[in-house]
């Protein structure tokens, strides 16, 4: 590679002379200055290139290269070096001496006569023509001329940077040219003009006016220095006096300047001061007005329920108004983290750094241990002494965040109401379909067992099938036992008599080893309950406490008891309309088994959930849907590992003087015919069937209709003298009840038997209303006995 730019050579050689002077002065005047340690500072962000100017060769810069006159650099080095050398030696007339200087590398102007006879003017008008062929990066024009003073400008080429080091090298010469010239007292100052380009591509010029003054001596003076300079021995002194004269000179300059620069600064200092006093004044009455202010900033705060606390950078307490201390105590200097939160180093949510050192104002919503919830704005305060610190204004959201759990929780309750009360539609309407489907089945099968012999194998086989039909339609009871909805035949009984009941015969569900304690209580509790369901409900929960005992032993003790219960303690399960807060009648049975986990507890009225194995967990879904009909509850706790204590709960009433006699056990009129015409309506053929035979069988001529408007139409048209009428209640077009209302128009003493697989109590029937009240209510499934029992009932009033 040759040539790193194409500056013209006569430029290039001047530049180089200039850095071989440079390193000249470096070594004479500051010997300890590692030169080799610059040139690696100058290298250190890439390889900086230098040219040979014999050879024209470029290669990498190196130490001897500084040291040959012969050798050019790059600006950008140059500048570079510049800029090093400040910062190694902190002289800021560094430059200035070393361009004064520069006379001693150009002998021929050192000993040619004529540059003294010349006169200084007539030195600069030569140098300034002469200067732009040796160097084509800048111009010199000479501005002005008078005696004992000249201007000069230096213009520098388009994109050509400078910088103040080589603007005082530029003065330090024009010193040293007057100098040769014979002037004395010799003064430059310099004024930047235009600043030049300020980056790569900037076609700016920079240009500078330098001001030389002097004092210029006659022409014998100049001619007998000449004279003198050009003597072999008396050259040396002259040198040296003329460096002693500089350096005098430039201490002489240096006082002038010390001097002017501490007038400046006292005056400055003294001006600075007043300003001080005045500013330190006004601030005293500021800071006067603003604690004052903020006060009443701080008892505002106080009265709308608001804390505030000011805290500094080392997270210390400083300022604390009365709500903040109330809720976390007066810590005066303690840290915040520490005081607040019991830590021992700053909390993971503190937000000192976002607040201090970026001036943010930010919103967070910390904890504290002891749970209560605050919204925090922390906000940065500059302080009088320079310092920033953090300002909190604080807000408990305690209550609010209560609030909203319990209106999420509301809101939870009422969503699994809602499922509850669809999952109770659902579980009565799956029973009636099953109920209707069952009759045919287990109809069918009574059938075919009364028309069979007794001893032969067809009988025992459909008498085993009829049991089992039985059995399974049972199903449909145990849907709407768990949803509460099975009919109930209520009388008023003595709660320990029915629990003894039914602990005795339940006897054979524990080991004998199990200790069975039964505590009755002080006086009877009466309630009135379906002694059949209750007792079925009191077995179940008996059955999971003799499964919970391990090994089996332990104990289960029952006890009683009257007390009062709000709605709120009740599962929620057991939170329906009808039940209310008040006193109700319990019996608490409390085993010694493993227990209940909490997190399970919830769970325990699921239907099949069981700790246990598959095919369980039915007991105390049935017991709880048992309890819902009563409109009681179940409540259990449990200790894991020690015992679980399960609550029932029923409505206190009164004892009562009689016992009515439920309407299910009315003892029907044993000489009621059963015989005449008889019409059966349903809309479900296997149903039709099965009940048209068991009329026929019990001594009736039934006549059928497929719903309520072909029924409708039959009693209109007066076929027949019907003595009773058997209708299912869902039944497409016309209904049950909507039928039954129109036919009582037509005739209004004509028995109506209703049936259906939904309960009783699913349909709007009222008992002061005879239009929409049936004479008597057929559950499906239904046998031949029922129906039998229910007509023998109805035709017998």
């Amino acid at each position: 590679m040759t040539q790193i730019n194409t500056i013209h050579p006569m430029a290039k050689e001047v530049s180089a002379l200039n850095t071989y002077w440079l390193v000249q002065y470096l070594e004479e005047h500051h010997p300890s200055l590692d030169l080799r340690k610059l040139i690696t500072e100058a290298c250190r962000q890439k390889p900086v290139y230098v040219e040979n100017l014999q050879t024209g060769e470029v290669e990498e810069v190196g130490l001897a290269h500084l040291r040959n006159p012969r050798h050019w650099f790059s600006h950008r080095f140059i500048k570079t070096l510049h800029d090093i050398i400040q910062q190694e030696i902190p002289d800021p007339r560094l430059a200035f001496k070393i361009g004064s200087t520069m006379y001693k590398t150009q002998p021929m102007l050192t000993t040619a006569l004529g540059i003294p006879l010349l006169g200084i003017h007539r030195v600069a008008k030569k140098v300034s023509s002469e200067a732009y062929k040796y160097n084509r990066t800048k111009k010199y024009s000479v501005v002005k001329m008078e005696k004992k003073c000249i201007e000069i400008r230096i213009t520098h080429n388009p994109g050509i940077n400078t910088c103040p080091f080589t603007m005082q090298w530029n003065a330090g010469c024009f010193v040293s040219y007057a100098r040769l010239a014979g002037a004395t007292n010799i003064k430059v100052s310099s004024r930047c003009i235009e600043k030049g380009p300020e980056g790569p591509g900037d076609p700016r010029r920079a240009i500078w006016d330098f001001k030389i003054t002097y004092q210029e001596p006659g022409v014998l003076t100049r001619l007998a220095k000449a004279a003198l300079r050009n003597m072999p021995g008396i050259k040396t002194l002259v040198e040296r006096a003329e460096a002693i004269e500089s350096d005098h000179q430039d201490q002489i300059v240096n006082r002038d300047n010390i001097i002017a620069e501490r007038t400046a600064d006292l005056a400055q200092a003294n001006q600075t001061m007043r300003k001080e006093i005045a500013d330190r004044k006004l601030a005293e009455a500021a800071l006067l007005q603003n604690k004052e202010q903020l006060q009443r900033y701080i008892t505002a705060i106080d009265d709308i329920g608001l804390g505030l606390c000011v805290i500094d950078a080392d997270y210390r307490l400083q300022v604390m108004n009365t709500t903040f201390t109330s809720w976390f105590g007066g810590h005066p200097g303690k840290t915040c983290y520490s005081a607040l939160m019991g830590k021992k180093e700053p909390c993971s949510h503190c937000k000192m750094v976002e607040v201090i050192e970026r001036g943010k104002k930010i919103r967070y919503h910390p904890t504290v241990p002891d749970g209560r919830a605050f919204e925090m704005v922390a906000t940065p305060i500059h302080n009088s002494d320079g310092t920033i610190s953090k300002m909190e204004i604080i807000r408990d959201l305690s209550e609010q965040k209560k609030r909203e759990q319990q209106k999420l929780e509301s809101l939870q309750h009422q969503e699994q109401l809602k499922k509850l009360e669809s999952l109770k539609t659902m579980a009565t309407a799956i029973a009636h379909r099953f109920n209707n489907a069952m009759t045919g089945v287990q109809g069918n099968l009574e059938l075919l067992t009364l028309a069979l012999s007794k001893n032969s194998k067809e009988y025992a086989m459909a008498a085993n099938a009829f049991r089992e039909a039985k059995g399974a339609s049972q199903v449909g009871s145990i849907m709407l036992s768990y949803v509460g909805q099975n009919p109930l035949q209520c009388r008023q009984v003595a709660l320990a008599e029915l629990v003894r009941s039914t602990v005795t015969s339940s006897q054979n569900l524990f080991h004998p080893q199990v200790n069975l304690i039964f505590i009755p209580p002080s006086q009877p509790l009466y309630c009135s309950v379906d002694r059949q369901q209750i007792s079925e409900a009191i077995e179940n929960i008996l059955a999971n406490a003799a499964e919970s005992l391990s090994n089996d032993s332990g104990s289960v003790e029952i006890t009683f008891g009257n007390e009062y219960f709000s709605k709120a303690s009740f599962p929620l399960f057991f939170q329906k309309k009808n039940i209310s807060d008040g006193n109700y009648i319990f019996c608490r049975i409390k085993d010694s088994g493993h227990g209940i986990a909490g997190d399970n507890l919830s769970k325990v009225f699921e239907p099949f959930y069981t700790t246990r194995f598959v095919g369980r967990g039915l007991g105390l879904a049935l017991a709880s849907g048992i309890m819902l009909a009563h409109d009681g509850a179940i409540i259990v706790d449990s200790v894991p590992g020690k015992s679980t204590t399960v609550q029932i709960l029923f409505p206190f009433t009164p004892l009562r003087s009689g016992h009515p006699m439920p309407v299910a056990e009315v003892a029907p009129n044993v000489g009621t015919s059963l015989s005449g015409h008889i019409l059966l309506v349903d809309d479900e053929p296997p149903v039709l069937e099965v009940g048209k035979k068991f009329l026929t069988m019990l001594g009736f001529t039934v006549h059928t209709a497929v719903n309520g408007k072909e029924a409708i139409s039959k009693i209109r048209g007066q076929e027949h003298d019907y003595r009773a009428i058997v209708m299912d209640i869902s039944m497409p077009e016309i209904n049950g009840i909507q039928a039954m209302e129109s036919i009582r128009q037509m005739n209004p003493t004509l028995p109506i038997l209703l049936s259906s697989g939904y309960l009783a109590t699913e349909f709007p029937f009222s008992a002061n209303n005879t239009a929409t009240a049936p004479d008597g209510f057929l559950a499906k499934p239904f046998q031949l006995a029922d129906m039998q029992s229910n007509l023998e009932l109805l035709l017998s009033w």
